[in-house]
C-alpha cells in the first residue's frame, strides 16, 4: 500500500485513488468491490503495482471494464503478460482467456523487487518458471515465444540460487 501512495503522489493530478484489498485467486466479490471503488473514484484506467494478487485484480478489471491497464510487477510470477486470469467464486477457481485481459504497458523495475525476501522470491521464481514451461507447450505457441519461455527458465535457474545465497543482489534481481 506505501508502494501505492507513493505512486500515487507521483502520478499527481492524474491519480484518482487507490484499492488496497486484493487477494489470491482474485476473488469475484474482491473484484466487485474494486469495481465499485474505481466507479467512486471515476478512474479511466487500471495501474496494477505489485504481485501476483494485484496484476490478477487489474486483469479482472479491465476484463470487466474495457479500461487500459498498466503493470508494474513486484513479484517474478510472469502472468502480467498472458491474456488469462484466474478468478475464485463459491470455492470455485475458473479461467478466463481474453484479449481484453491482456495489460497495454508493463514495467520492470529491479528496485521493485528488493525488499522481496529471498523465499518470496524463490517462491514466485519456481511459479515463473512453470509459466514458461506451460508456454512451451500451449496449443498457440509459437518460435518467439518458446524462444522467450527457454530463455526465462535459464534466467531463472541462474539467478534463484543467486538470491538466496545474497537477496540483495541487484544484478540476479
Amino acid at each position: 500500500e506505501a508502494q501505492g501512495k507513493s505512486l500515487g503522489t507521483a502520478l499527481g493530478a492524474l491519480y484518482a485513488g487507490i484499492f488496497p484489498g486484493a487477494t489470491m485467486h482474485t476473488p469475484v466479490d474482491v473484484t466487485e468491490r474494486a469495481l465499485a471503488a474505481m466507479k467512486a473514484c471515476e478512474a479511466d484506467c487500471v495501474v496494477s503495482l505489485g504481485g501476483g494478487s494485484t496484476t490478477g485484480l487489474g486483469k479482472a478489471l479491465a476484463l470487466r471494464t474495457g479500461v487500459n491497464q498498466l503493470c508494474i510487477p513486484t513479484t517474478y510470477a510472469g502472468s502480467e503478460m498472458t491474456p488469462i486470469v484466474g478468478q475464485t467464486e463459491n470455492g470455485l477457481k475458473t479461467t478466463v482467456r481474453d484479449a481484453a485481459i491482456l495489460p497495454e504497458t508493463v514495467i520492470y523495475d529491479v528496485d521493485l523487487t528488493l525488499t522481496l525476501p529471498a523465499s518470496l522470491a524463490a517462491t514466485s521464481g519456481i511459479n515463473a518458471i512453470a509459466h514458461a514451461v506451460e508456454a512451451l507447450y500451449a496449443r498457440d505457441t509459437n518460435p518467439v515465444t518458446s524462444l522467450m519461455a527457454e530463455e526465462g527458465i535459464r534466467a531463472l535457474a541462474r539467478a534463484l540460487p543467486a538470491i538466496a545465497a545474497k537477496s540483495d543482489d541487484r544484478e540476479a534481481r
